[in-house]
């Protein structure tokens, strides 16, 4: 294996490290009720985890010896959740995934 596929592979692992716990801090936030401005930050995060997550999985694929070609929708995808993120972030409105 290269270089470049212990790259993805632990970009992979941090990822879906960062993914689990975004979920459990879903689960913090809504037994304690949290409030609509939480709620938005907590998205735009789980938004650039998403979207960070599917980018590595994209990477993965195309090392590991996957085509190329397969890889376009979830990078894609990837980028749809951070561009996403980016846009709530500055207009300070709800993602796109989560309109309220």
């Amino acid at each position: 294996m290269s270089w470049a596929s212990w790259a993805a592979l632990a970009a992979f692992a941090a990822t879906s490290v960062a993914f689990l716990v975004t979920i459990n801090s879903w689960r913090e936030l809504t037994q304690s009720g949290g409030g609509r401005r939480a709620r938005r930050l907590r998205l735009r995060r789980t938004g650039l985890v998403i979207g960070w997550w599917q980018i590595s999985c994209g990477a993965c694929i195309i090392t590991l010896g996957g085509m190329w070609v397969s890889a376009i929708p979830v990078i894609g995808m990837g980028c749809l959740f951070l561009f996403g993120s980016h846009l709530a972030r500055r207009f300070q409105i709800p993602p796109w995934w989560a309109p309220e």
